[in-house]
């Protein structure tokens, strides 16, 4: 009996350390259950947040498709208005504004095609619009 009282207090502090280790086992289970639905949300938070930048993306390609084909009308509207005010020279420099009747009258050039208007005509006729009559 003696030997029992003895090993009683022993049997007892080993079920007292199993039954810790079992309450931190289930501590720790908890505990990582927890960490695991973190870890989820935190992967579906990741997931939303591409998903969000995918979008913004494709949403910013689209806006500079669009603003590339806008530059690109306005460009092909400035080749046409160039083309339209470069053959108004040619034709212009071809025009003689002297009223000559020969080529040996003609004291503005046109008849040799080397007009000698003045920039300061020519500038005033952009200005004005002549160019497009």
């Amino acid at each position: 009996m003696d030997d029992l009282v003895e090993r009683l207090p022993k049997e007892a502090a080993m079920l007292r350390e199993i039954a810790q280790s079992y309450l931190l086992g289930i501590e720790w289970q908890a505990n990582l259950s927890a960490s695991a639905a973190m870890i989820d949300l935190s992967a579906a938070r990741i997931q939303a947040l591409e998903t969000s930048l995918a979008e913004a993306m494709a949403t910013r390609v689209d806006k500079a498709r669009a603003w590339d084909a806008c530059i690109e009308a306005r460009n092909d509207e400035r080749a046409k208005v160039i083309a339209e005010v470069v053959a108004w020279l040619r034709t212009e420099n071809g025009q003689c504004d002297c009223f000559a009747r020969s080529e040996g009258e003609c004291a503005c050039g046109a008849w040799d095609d080397h007009k000698t208007k003045p920039l300061l005509e020519i500038a005033t006729a952009l200005e004005t619009g002549e160019w497009k009559k």
